[in-house]
């Protein structure tokens, strides 16, 4: 059974309405009634969301903020790896050193949730401040829950 996401867009100066279509490893990304992009990944698709990136971040990732403005990407998460997509067209692979489970959308970051493993020393959350930066762990588990006395927050 196929599901779909609907956002709000300014395409090539008419409003329109962007739609991601996925069923399974398929993926149809259409605005008004014209097909974008569409693709077939290695795994399923978890989810997928747009993500404003901070333009000309690069490998080093400045997260200071910038005089440089945002492009809008199309984020589409698998398991193991976060395929980013701009409206020009440039694809990234991120592949994750973890197993995904959900994703999202905070201030143009994209927020991870791993699944938990036996290993509860392993990080649990990550960001992605642009996809040519690797994910970074945002915290860690200590005593297997995700509380305020439990979590031990990391700085990056």
């Amino acid at each position: 059974e196929g599901r779909f996401w609907l956002f709000p867009s300014h395409r090539d100066d008419y409003a329109a309405e962007e739609e991601v279509y996925v069923s399974g490893k398929r993926l149809v990304w259409s605005c008004g009634q014209r097909v974008v992009k569409a693709f077939t990944l290695p795994a399923p698709v978890l989810q997928a969301l747009w993500c404003p990136f901070q333009e000309d971040t690069g490998s080093a990732g400045d997260a200071s903020p910038s005089a440089h403005g945002t492009a809008k990407w199309l984020c589409v998460l698998t398991c193991r790896e976060l395929l980013a997509v701009s409206g020009s067209g440039e694809m990234h692979v991120v592949a994750l050193p973890f197993r995904a489970v959900r994703m999202w959308e905070t201030d143009g970051v994209i927020l991870l949730s791993a699944q938990p493993t036996a290993k509860r020393s392993l990080p649990l959350l990550f960001s992605l401040a642009h996809p040519l930066d690797a994910p970074r762990p945002v915290c860690m588990l200590k005593g297997g829950y995700l509380g305020a006395k439990t979590a031990g927050m990391i700085t990056a």
